[in-house]
């Protein structure tokens, strides 16, 4: 259970296409959370959805691990699941629902 009766969230999105999309796609994800007044550090549980074409790379979710980690910290639980769209060609699409206690 990730959102429960006394959880407050917040949302971040970010996409990008090309080179490097998984890292921009992440920190497009990130600063639009950050910019919010809620304090990142006091994150409790965090889902990522990861929505991407067919040529997508396991390089890819490695880096989209590492720069969420980063940037939220390792206190928060991050479940992750992975959204394969043959339509996003060339194109990730990185959406972080995060919850405070």
């Amino acid at each position: 259970k990730i959102f429960g009766a006394n959880n407050y969230g917040i949302i971040g999105i970010g996409q990008s296409a090309g080179n490097d999309r998984a890292v921009i796609a992440s920190e497009q994800a990130l600063d639009a959370i950050l910019s919010d007044t809620a304090s990142i550090a006091q994150a409790k549980d965090t889902l990522v959805c990861i929505s991407c074409g067919l040529d997508f790379k396991m390089e890819e979710m490695e880096n989209i691990q590492t720069i969420l980690t980063n940037g939220i910290g390792e206190k928060c639980s991050v479940y992750t699941n992975v959204v394969l769209n043959s339509d996003m060609k060339n194109s990730i699409r990185v959406t972080l629902y995060i919850t405070f206690l």
